[in-house]
This record gives structure tokens, C-alpha cells and sequence, in this order.
């Protein structure tokens, strides 16, 4: 049985090209509701796996509310993994130079062959 290998893929604003990318966000508000509304989780992909780390304010934020950060971090990475292909996050960059920041897609088992048949260039990822 092949090995699921996660990806993030971000496209460009005109929608020709596409390229991998080692991290994007997500909105805990997903997950915890109104509780984590505003949240921020980071998604990395090491190794083809996914690693989910709450960002600086929400770490002080959760620790102010005296719950624990690698258990929201778990639920999170958990919910990630659920959603697989369905699941839209949010850019890293604060200028897009010609890439949607906005909008980043979770794959599982990437596939050039499908990109290129979408008619989709891959370019140097990030």
C-alpha cells in the first residue's frame, strides 16, 4: 500500500500555474467554535507529513485560559487530517506577487500528471 503523502498547493491569481508549498494556516474556529474563533494554527508538511502548531497568540492566548495547547494542537492536526482535499487554509505571504494568499488547498498523494492534464504548469515551490 503506497504511503499517504500530504501537500499544500497554492495557486496563481491567473489560475495557470500551481505550486507546492511547506506551510499555510488554518482558523481554529473550526474546530473549538466561538472559543477558537481567531485562532491560528499553523499546518506544515515535513516529510510528507502534516504538523499542526498553534502560532505565538494563540499559545498565550490558550495558556491564559489555562488549557492545554498540544491538546487543541492535536484536535486540530486531527480535523486537518478529516477534512484531507475538502479543507481550504489561509497564505503565509503578505504580498501575494501574483499568488492567492487567501485560499490554499491540503492534497493527498499529489499527482503532476493530473496538474498537467488540468492544464496546470508546476512551478518551483516555496
Amino acid at each position: 500500500m503506497k504511503k499517504q503523502t500530504w501537500n499544500i498547493v497554492q495557486f496563481s491569481a491567473d489560475g495557470e500555474r500551481y505550486r507546492l508549498v511547506s506551510r499555510a494556516f488554518v482558523d481554529g474556529c473550526s474546530v473549538g467554535d466561538r472559543f477558537l474563533e481567531g485562532c491560528m494554527f499553523e499546518v506544515r508538511v515535513s516529510d510528507g507529513e502534516l504538523v499542526v502548531r498553534a502560532d505565538e497568540d494563540t499559545e498565550t492566548y490558550l495558556a491564559g485560559r489555562h488549557v492545554s495547547v498540544k491538546a487543541w494542537e492535536k484536535r486540530v492536526l486531527s480535523y486537518v487530517k478529516k477534512c484531507g482535499d475538502n479543507l481550504t487554509l489561509d497564505g503565509v505571504e503578505s504580498d501575494s506577487n501574483g499568488w492567492e494568499t487567501f485560499e490554499l488547498h491540503l492534497t493527498e498523494n499529489h499527482s503532476e500528471v493530473y496538474a498537467k492534464e488540468q492544464g496546470l504548469k508546476l512551478e518551483a515551490g516555496i
